[in-house]
């Protein structure tokens, strides 16, 4: 009974994005050689740590009954000592902080190269690295909408600001998107426009709808039909289509009033249709599927509609760089050139190597295949109640480190925190043990230090 009590403890925090505090009886810290620079000596420690800032650097602390965040130091780790005591560690020195002169907040959203976004009092403002509020919590609410601008609400009335904290554009507007090719779509007494970066309307609202510009081109609505503006706000596809999908590569998916689906040029003529679904294009070459044998197949198509790969694959990612990733139910994954052919082990490694390694449970790995690995809710509760081995998984699903870890994380700083015989240590992408099993509790390795726990 305890022990569902307890599971069911976990499975709350997870699913509110509470934080656990690990408690170890003395803490120091190493660095990825496995030396200690700090020897174990804090006790009671309660690390406080949290996933929910960009900036790992910049630190968040649960507090209770209220979460409360604080900043004023650059540092890597935050604890809590038995006596009360909060130390920081920053480039492998540790400090006492003094809470008490630290700016405390609700909350602390993101952060820029030099300001962070906080919330104080249900309004939201900025601060620079240092803690000071350098833009006063006054709006309702903020949005990142790229290129270094933010989306603020006062009054359900939308504005601009910039990444050094000024207001580029009051709020006035219903709506603002995220900026493209230095344009965002506005929206104002229900109409469609666009300004550009400095806030100046450049195209007057006049549209039903609108969408981001690509390719030099954005669809709009007008009178229940779509069609294409350039950037001067000239219509040069006129609006005649159901639905429009933006431009890519020279190309948008488009759907006529007959229910037909075809692809476009930018002179709005069409280049073929689209018999069965397919996806925008990416490097050339589009993602497409149909029924084969009344099964859903994948293939991809080039620019002039033609079917370059057949329709094969149960499972298929666009191409990037010029590979694709490709698979069949039941079957490890691979990659496979624009002309359909696998790739050589000397390409895959190339590719391999710019992608994260995967931990994952021997159990569910050998009954899903990966794909299904942390989709279903009641695979993720009943792995709760046994105890799996852990290995490494790449991309494709193929197995490159066996499942032989009591507990695995992610690549940070090279390495990787796993769990032999009830002690932690660290293994690097080859799966080699360079700081062997020895520490009672241990995080992963950030800025190339990691703290460590001795019971």
């Amino acid at each position: 009974m305890k022990r569902v009590i307890f599971l069911s403890l976990i499975m709350l925090a997870m699913l509110f994005g509470l934080v656990a505090c690990k408690r170890t009886d003395k803490v120091g810290l190493i660095d990825t050689t496995g030396k200690i620079v700090i020897e174990p000596q804090f006790k009671g420690v309660r690390l406080l740590r949290s996933e929910d800032l960009c900036c790992p650097s910049k630190p968040l602390v649960h507090w209770n009954p209220k979460p409360q965040y604080f900043v004023g130091f650059k540092f890597d780790y935050i604890f809590q000592t038995e006596d009360g005591s909060i130390y920081v560690i920053v480039d492998g020195m540790c400090n006492l902080v003094d809470t008490l002169t630290i700016p405390k907040f609700d909350a602390i959203l993101r952060f820029t190269d030099t300001l962070a976004c906080v919330k104080i009092n249900g309004k939201y403002g900025f601060i620079d690295t240092t803690g000071k509020i350098v833009v006063e919590p006054q709006f309702d609410d903020i949005w990142d909408i790229g290129n270094g601008f933010f989306k603020v609400e006062v009054n359900n009335k939308k504005g601009v600001l910039n990444k050094s904290g000024q207001i580029v554009i009051e709020p006035q507007f219903d709506s603002v998107d995220d900026f493209h090719e230095g344009l965002a779509c506005v929206k104002v007494d229900e109409k469609f426009g666009f300004i550009d970066t400095t806030g100046k309307i450049v195209i007057e609202p006049q549209f039903d709808s609108g969408d981001d510009f690509h390719e030099g081109l954005a669809s709009v609505k007008v009178d229940g039909k779509y069609g294409f503006i350039d950037t001067t706000g000239k219509i040069v596809i006129e609006p005649q289509f159901d639905d429009a999908i933006c431009f890519s590569d020279g190309l948008a998916i488009v759907r006529t009033e007959e229910g037909k689906q075809m692809f476009i040029n930018k002179k709005g003529e069409m280049v073929f249709e689209s018999q069965y679904s397919t996806c925008s294009f990416s490097d050339g070459l589009a993602m497409k599927y149909g029924f084969v044998n009344d099964d859903i197949k994948r293939g991809f198509v080039n620019t002039q509609g033609e079917i370059v790969i057949e329709l094969q694959y149960d499972f298929a990612e666009n191409f990037k760089n010029g590979f694709a990733l490709v698979g069949m139910d039941g079957e490890i994954k691979w990659y496979i050139d624009k002309l359909g052919n696998k790739v050589n082990d000397s390409t895959l490694q190339s590719i391999l190597d710019k992608e994260p390694l995967t931990p994952v449970d021997e159990k569910y790995y050998s009954l899903s295949m990966y794909d299904k690995y942390q989709s279903p809710f009641s695979q993720w509760w009943e792995q709760l109640f046994h105890t799996p081995n852990y290995g490494y998984v790449d991309k494709t699903g193929k197995v490159v480190i066996d499942f032989q870890f009591e507990e695995a994380d992610g690549f940070y700083d090279g390495l990787a925190r796993v769990k032999v015989d009830g002690k932690y240590g660290f293994i690097d992408k080859t799966g080699k043990m360079v700081i062997e099993p020895q520490f009672d509790h241990a995080t992963s390795f950030k800025n190339g230090y990691a703290l460590i726990g001795m019971y």
